[in-house]
């Protein structure tokens, strides 16, 4: 619930658009996901990989969001810059993953 109020109160101070309140709510519900895949998986390197993905995911809809506003400057380049690099870790760390049990089932 706390997510969706933050999202209401971030939209409405960018304009008060309700695509912009589900989509910031989307992207805060999935950020707090990623966290606690992240958290959770510190045993499991799949899930903290999953959670990384999921994170960077939704520091990249930051970008986008401040894009679609009108309102972006160096530190949204930043917030974009480490969401793709996690996506990019993510899915590094998935792929591997995957690529080596198949290579030692054979």
């Amino acid at each position: 619930m706390g997510t969706w109020l933050l999202a209401f109160s971030q939209s409405y101070y960018m304009g008060g658009n309700a695509v912009l309140i589900l989509l910031l709510a989307g992207v805060y519900t999935s950020m707090f996901l990623g966290m606690f895949i992240l958290i959770m998986g510190r045993k499991r390197r799949q899930l903290s990989s999953l959670g990384m993905v999921f994170l960077g995911t939704s520091l990249s809809l930051i970008f986008m969001l401040h894009y679609l506003s009108g309102t972006t400057d160096v530190y949204s380049y930043v917030i974009l810059a480490l969401g793709l690099g996690a996506i990019v870790t993510g899915l590094y760390d998935i792929l591997r993953f995957f690529f080596r049990r198949r290579v030692r089932g054979m």
